[in-house]
Order: C-alpha cells, then structure tokens, then sequence
C-alpha cells in the first residue's frame, strides 16, 4: 500500500516522497564513546549519500544510540537538504578543486568508458548523482567524513556558464554523428 500524507490543509490525499525512492549509500559508520563519571556511553555516527542518478543529491550525518537509528536519520536528513547539480551526459562538464576543512578533492571530467576513478567516499557520492566517468585525486585528509563533504561542495560549485556551452557543445556532437548515422543508412 502507498504511503499517503494528507494535506495541512485538510486537502486531498497525496504520496509522499520516501527515501526509497532513492539511491541510498552509507558511508560510513563510527562508534563514538564519551566517557563520563560511571563508565562509557556509546553512540554512532553515520555519514550517508542519497541521489537519484540524475543528477540530485544529499549528504547526511546522523547520530544515535543504535546503527539503525542513526542511519535513519543520516538518510532522512540528506533527502531534505538535496541540491540539484548539472552533469553533462555521465559526467561532470570541466575540471574542479575543492578544499573543505582539512580535505582537498580534485574532479577531472573522463571520456566514456572511464568509470569512475575515486576512494570510496568520493565514489559514493558521485555514483548516488549519476556520473559514470569521472577522474578523482585525494588531496589531504583521508577522513571519509571530509572527503564526502569537498566532493558534494565541489559538484555544487560548477559553474553554470560553462555547464551550458558544455551542454550546448554535447547537443551539437549529438546532432552530427546522428546526421552521420542516417546518411550512411540510405
């Protein structure tokens, strides 16, 4: 049965959007213990990506008494704050660096076949947005945590100019070796 939500105004029904509808990746998980007076409490620590493969995603950092708990609520919290981020065709449209904390990610655009060249933090961010081909280098920290952060900051910090001549480019090439095609079948 759908999960349906009615509306604040006591409208009709509608489906609400559930994590399930997305790609979801778990980053990492981290066992932080606090020592007080009587002994140690421990919690965990989630850092999860959630996308959709066409071109949003989300970041989440979730805390909790259990792993379940706090994977919930990294999943949660990377839906509600997704940003849209433009990719020509699988991948990204020019070259970026980024620093974030002590972390630095640098993002090359690859030709098709490539795939995707990455640690596994960075890769999971950029497989949950739907790059394919993409070259990645690790400049800095290995925290996963820092890494995952400077990768969706930098994919957020392409520039839109030249994502659309980019995109107008990709359109042309399209069109010609579409025109190339038909004139080699008649």
């Amino acid at each position: 049965m759908q999960d349906l939500k009615k509306n604040s105004r006591g409208g009709k029904f509608r489906r609400r959007k559930d994590v399930d509808d997305f790609e979801k990746r778990v980053i990492n998980i981290r066992r932080v213990a606090k020592v007080t007076a009587g002994a140690k409490r421990l919690r965990f620590s989630v850092i999860s990506a959630v996308g959709d493969k066409k071109g949003k995603v989300g970041l989440g950092l979730g805390r909790g008494l259990d792993t379940k708990a706090a994977i919930d609520k990294s999943f949660r919290y990377a839906q509600e704050h997704m940003k849209s981020i433009d990719i020509i065709g699988d991948t990204i449209p020019h070259e970026i660096e980024k620093k974030y904390r002590s972390a630095r990610v640098m993002l090359k655009p690859a030709g098709p076949g490539t795939g995707v060249i990455a640690s596994s933090a960075v890769r999971s961010v950029l497989e949950v947005v739907g790059i394919k081909n993409v070259l990645t280098k690790q400049l800095g920290s290995r925290n996963p945590l820092s890494n995952a952060y400077c990768a969706f900051y930098a994919l957020c910090d392409l520039d839109k100019s030249r994502i659309l001549r980019k995109r107008a480019e990709y359109r042309k090439s399209k069109l010609k070796k579409d025109d190339k095609h038909e004139s080699k079948q008649s």
